[in-house]
């Protein structure tokens, strides 16, 4: 042989080696993710019994098989017959089978219990029915086809009658009164008394005559004029009712031959109106009541110190009615001012005083009998500063006989507010217009308002 066929040789003998040396590699190398068959049944299950299946992998080469037990199967059960129904009083049975009967035998049974009578309405026994005073019997059926009972019968004792009762013979006050009965079933009759009518409040049965008043001897006097009576013509009884609105009588009384029915309850005073009342002359309720007014009488009227508006000298005070007042602090003596209602009447005056370097403010009523509710003024350094603000800060208004310090203050405004019921026909209140006399009795008030002006705007 020569050097190539026996190289040739020792080629093909390795390559064999190497084919059988990798067969038997990849035949030995293990697998554990199995692909299993769908399997054959090596033991089928029955309804009751359980089966085996067995699986073999798929996988090239693997010769591993498993067996897998499964569950019974269970019952196909079919529908329900009857071998022997159920009546009224007798169970019966029924009973059912698997569908797979020829191999498991599978049968199931149970019973179905009475269905209890099916019974109708009570009804009289034919011949032997029940009436008011004999007993008879009733008897009533099953509804239910073949019931095994049919009907049963009872006893009923007598009915007894039904009477229907109407009055025959009204009773009235004094006498008795008669009813009668009739049985609706055998027009059997009855008769019994009717009591006559003497019970509590009772008023059926009497004669009464119309509704009238009262007199003082019938009812308290404090309630004749809140009911009325009747009375019985046969047994003299009365009866009393309340009205639904009372019915007032008017007290009046004579006095130097005029006749008066309005009483003062209140009189009329400075502090407010009167009252003047008429009463009831049994139960003495008020029936009408009126104000009486204080002759002259002005209530709750709003009071300024006279002087120019503050409106005119500061247009940030637009729309106020309240006056300003230029007060010279270095006159060592009491000031005097008019205070005057809005309604234009001289009711008082305003006294300022300067001592010590303090001023104080007060006031006098011209009237004793006027009624201040409300008094208290306002100072500032100068009328051009003063806001509306300013004027309704309750912090800033001063009673009057308030003593404040000046500080060497030698100048102020002052706003006065009071408010009064006063006496327009009291001689020591008259009128005071911007066009009339000043409290000096000879000065114009326009001159005085003019003077302010100018002190005030400078």
């Amino acid at each position: 042989m020569n050097r190539k066929l026996q190289r040739l040789a020792v080629f093909a003998l390795m390559v064999v080696m190497l084919g059988t040396f990798v067969g038997a590699a990849l035949a030995a190398e293990p697998h554990t993710d199995h692909q299993w068959d769908e399997g054959v049944w090596d033991k089928e299950p029955t309804c009751t019994n359980g089966g085996i299946k067995k699986f073999r992998c798929t996988v090239s080469g693997c010769s591993e098989e498993k067996y897998v037990n499964t569950d019974p199967l269970g019952h196909d059960w079919g529908e329900w017959s009857i071998p022997k129904a159920s009546n009224c009083t007798e169970s019966g049975t029924k009973e059912r089978i698997c569908s797979r009967y020829a191999v498991c035998g599978g049968k199931d049974s149970d019973i179905v219990m009475p269905t209890g009578h099916n019974w109708g309405p009570w009804l009289p026994k034919t011949g032997e029915a029940a009436d008011c005073t004999t007993a008879g019997k009733e008897v009533r059926s099953c509804g239910n086809a073949g019931c095994p009972v049919k009907s049963e019968t009872r006893d009923v004792a007598a009915l007894g009658h039904n009477y229907m009762w109407s009055v025959t013979t009204q009773p009235t006050c004094t006498e008795d009164g008669v009813r009668t009965g009739k049985c609706s079933r055998c027009n059997d009759t009855e008769t019994e008394p009717v009591a006559k009518y003497n019970g509590k409040n009772q008023s059926q049965g009497h004669t009464f005559t119309a509704w009238r008043d009262p007199k003082d001897t019938e009812v308290e006097k404090s309630r004749i004029c809140q009911t009325k009576v009747r009375e019985c013509t046969e047994c003299g009884r009365l009866e009393i009712a309340n009205l639904d609105k009372p019915k007032h009588v008017v007290r009046k009384t004579t006095k130097n031959g005029k006749t008066y029915e309005w009483f003062m309850r209140e009189p009329a005073t400075m502090n407010g109106p009167g009252r003047a009342v008429q009463t009831c002359k049994y139960c003495g309720k008020v029936i009408k009541s009126r104000e009486i007014k204080f002759e002259g009488g002005r209530y709750n009227i709003a009071v300024t110190a006279f002087g120019p508006r503050a409106s005119a000298i500061n247009s940030a005070l637009f729309g106020l009615n309240d006056r300003l007042i230029p007060v010279d602090f270095t006159k060592i003596e009491e000031q005097v001012f008019a205070l005057v209602t809005d309604d234009g009447i001289l009711v008082g005056e305003m006294r300022v005083s300067v001592m010590d370097d303090t001023v104080s403010v007060s006031y006098q009523m011209n009237d004793s009998q006027t009624i201040v509710s409300q008094a208290v003024f306002y100072m500032f350094p100068d009328a051009q500063s003063i806001t509306a603000a300013d004027l309704s800060d309750p912090t800033r208004a001063m009673p009057f006989g308030t003593t404040l310090p000046l500080n060497g203050q030698t100048y102020g405004v002052i706003a006065a507010r009071l408010v009064v019921n006063y006496n327009a026909e009291n001689s020591a209140n008259r009128a005071f217009p911007d066009s009339g006399i000043y409290l000096d009795g000879a000065t114009n008030n326009a001159t005085i308002l003019q003077e302010m002006t100018t002190n005030l705007m400078e």
